[in-house]
């Protein structure tokens, strides 16, 4: 095989996949599948999912808040301790209900991390604001709150950090900083559902917290989303957001739009929530699996992880760093080569976009160039995991 530097890369790889004549990689799998960095966590006992569905067909009420919406959000409430919750179409439009529902002056910045998904930066623009970026911590991979007090200036409206990959921020520090300087703080928590922290769950932590519950998730419903806050008031103002404008009385009190979600998907979310916990059980099981089969590579410092407290994490992915971007893009060739579709988790880093303001993030940049997320779903078995790590051993060890 041919490899970035044109050099023929010459490890034997047979035990793991096979070579054609030609000394290139066959596009057959060696699982024998197509393995995604992730897939959907469904629930394979259809009985209760089959039965709403039939309920809601009986029924005719598609939306407008019908039973199985409430029934979903008070289950939710329910099992993760959280007093209100508002769930919407996707983590994106819970991102701009929450910054639209704190009622910020217009016109002035967010403070937030360039290392997370788009959808952080674009809903701090989509709702007329600035996003100011904080570089990250290059072990935790979340904002360095030790950062952003330096990067606060007159027109710092709020703070929106990200649990990346579900791994809490430093949340008595941001608190700190954001009570010092009268400022709003915002947490996407998209990556970070049934995550503890402290004895109750990190939503509730800061002003507003959003989760995500699309495809890609530990716990999804297809698409969909939520808003969680332990204030009322601001919680009303998400309600009426959600449901373009109106109040309870359907009386027009805001600008909203139209987020709710329909009777069909929180018939998805009510199935799934049966099987979340042993979900996030089989990820952590996968993650063992990868740290000892990579283990000789994280004592030789030729690869590392995300560092995180694990009475506080859902195992959601599994991110490695590697010592360069020659050798990620290496494995990711290799991988790809045998349907194995590990991601860039994140890359570009979003300062570098042209949405950035050119603001300088070096620690983000360079992570991100070295950064791969590896398959870990339900459907990834020790195989896998052994099958994969063996890969990136070769190359890793290739490089020496």
């Amino acid at each position: 095989m041919i490899i970035s530097d044109g050099t023929f890369l010459l490890v034997d790889y047979s035990k793991y996949f096979s070579l054609n004549n030609m000394g290139n990689i066959n596009p057959k799998p060696v699982t024998g599948y197509r393995l995604l960095v992730s897939e959907p966590s469904m629930n394979d006992d259809t009985t209760g999912f089959l039965k709403n569905i039939s309920e809601v067909w009986e029924s005719r009420w598609m939306s407008n808040g019908g039973p199985k919406v409430l029934e979903l959000e008070e289950k939710l409430k329910t099992k993760y301790n959280i007093p209100n919750i508002a769930i919407v179409v996707n983590g994106t439009v819970a991102l701009q209900s929450a910054i639209r529902a704190l009622n910020l002056p217009k016109g002035g910045n967010i403070i937030t991390t360039p290392f997370t998904w788009i959808s952080s930066t674009s809903s701090i623009l989509w709702e007329g604001y600035k996003p100011r970026f904080v570089d990250i911590n290059p072990y935790t991979l979340n904002i360095d709150a030790s950062k952003i007090e330096e990067a606060i200036d007159e027109e710092t409206v709020a703070i929106l950090a990200v649990h990346v990959f579900s791994n809490p921020c430093e949340i008595e520090k941001i608190k700190t900083i954001a009570n010092k300087h009268d400022l709003k703080i915002i947490y996407d928590a998209a990556h970070a559902v049934g995550v503890d922290y402290k004895g109750k769950d990190v939503s509730l932590y800061g002003d507003v917290s959003i989760h995500s519950y699309h495809a890609t998730k530990v716990y999804n419903m297809g698409e969909g989303g939520s808003v969680i806050s332990t204030n009322k008031n601001l919680m009303e103002r998400v309600y009426n957001i959600r449901n373009c404008g109106l109040n309870s009385k359907k009386e027009i009190v805001r600008i909203g739009t139209n987020a709710k979600i329909h009777e069909v998907t929180a018939c998805i979310g009510l199935a799934n929530l049966d099987i979340v916990d042993s979900s996030i059980k089989h990820r952590k099981d996968l993650y063992k699996k990868y740290f000892n089969s990579l283990s000789h590579l994280i004592g030789d410092g030729k690869l590392r992880l995300q560092k995180f407290k694990p009475e506080a994490y859902n195992y959601s992915y599994f991110p490695i760093i590697l010592e360069s971007e020659k050798v990620l893009l290496e494995i990711n060739e290799i991988l790809k080569d045998n349907l194995i579709m590990a991601r860039r988790y994140f890359h570009p880093t979003l300062n570098e976009l042209k949405w950035g303001y050119n603001q300088s993030c070096p620690i983000s940049e360079d992570i991100s160039t070295r950064i791969l997320c590896l398959p870990s779903h339900d459907r990834v078995t020790s195989e896998d995991v052994k099958i994969i790590s063996n890969i990136i051993d070769s190359v890793v060890n290739r490089e020496d």
